[in-house]
């Protein structure tokens, strides 16, 4: 299963969104590489090469340039949307604004580089930011003013592929490790809580109301439930 249908399949779980009616949505004919979609209530918007795409449910297309690859995209509060931008091999910068700003420099948070061959995972709660950082085995954690906080995961995790902040905790797919875990998240430290095993490939996360993780399979073609204790 590839990543875009992963976020995808993601998004159904906590949008009730038809997964046969975003299987219609075709960009063939304006972007090749997708590489993240959340959804706004009205649309899904998209991080592409070079662009941010909207897509309205009779599949009419808007695009935003912007220079560089949008890694990632997630909504935040009832309007802004925040994106990890790729403007080269090695320079990130997090932007939050409208999706009509995006494109403009001076709605950038902050800047960190970070040399990798993978994309970068995101996920914002109304009190931090969480980065995977695949080459130094941990998840980054800022405020949404820029400021940097802590590191996750240190001599726990191989290789985040995928994070979910929760109000106080942290989930974290490790494609290494084959597993997911949990974090319980303090003013200056991160304590695991439990850890489930035995997973393939896990990248994208997402929790129901009840609690329930779903987690993607990339390149298996499964998603795993997991009860809100990891098992």
């Amino acid at each position: 299963m590839n990543d875009g249908i992963s976020q995808m399949l993601a998004l159904q779980c906590t949008d009730r969104i038809s997964i046969q009616h975003l299987k219609t949505i075709s960009t063939t004919s304006i972007d090749k590489f997708i590489y993240s979609v959340c959804w706004n209530g009205a649309k899904i918007v998209a991080g592409a090469d070079d662009a941010i795409l909207t897509f309205s449910k009779y599949n009419s297309t808007n695009r935003v340039n912007i220079r560089g690859d949008v890694n990632c995209i997630r909504k935040v509060g009832d309007h802004a949307f925040a994106i990890l931008h790729n403007k080269n091999d090695t320079d990130r910068e997090v932007r939050i604004s409208s999706i009509k700003t995006l494109c403009d420099p001076k709605t950038t948070v902050f800047r960190f580089s970070q040399d990798s061959n993978f994309l970068l995972r995101l996920s914002i709660s109304d009190q931090y930011i969480a980065v995977c950082d695949v080459n130094q085995h941990v998840v980054n954690l800022w405020t949404l003013q820029g400021q940097y906080k802590m590191a996750v995961g240190e001599e726990i995790l191989s290789c985040p592929d995928g994070v979910l902040l929760l109000r106080d905790h942290l989930l974290v797919a490790d494609n290494t490790d084959k597993c997911l875990y949990k974090f319980k998240l303090d003013s200056n430290s991160a304590k695991l809580v439990w850890t489930c095993n035995d997973l393939q490939s896990p990248t994208g996360i997402c929790v129901d109301k009840h609690g329930f993780i779903y987690v993607a399979s990339n390149g298996v073609g499964v998603i795993y439930l997991v009860s809100p204790d990891g098992k």
